[in-house]
């Protein structure tokens, strides 16, 4: 079951970036608390940075204490994703 979670998380977060010329560099907001299970394995076994090694895109996790801070991050361009409640 966590292995489809991880796949239908990663293969949603491709559909939409496959949709757009992929950048350079791709900030992903992380935040630990609440409990967010597929970011935390998303990030250990590095799962983004190993697909899109293919397309030359970086993958820089920006980790925050409270989860409220995503929205201000977004709002200020200062990363392209929060997975707030798995990626909704």
């Amino acid at each position: 079951m966590l292995k489809f979670i991880v796949a239908f998380s990663l293969c949603s977060f491709l559909m939409t970036a496959a949709n757009a010329e992929l950048p350079e560099t791709i900030d992903i907001l992380y935040v630990k608390a609440p409990f967010n299970l597929q970011n935390i394995v998303m990030r250990k076994h590095n799962l983004l940075e190993k697909e899109l090694s293919k397309d030359n895109v970086k993958i820089n996790w920006i980790l925050l204490t409270q989860g409220g801070k995503q929205g201000q991050a977004l709002a200020s361009n200062s990363a392209q994703v929060a997975s707030v409640m798995n990626f909704s």
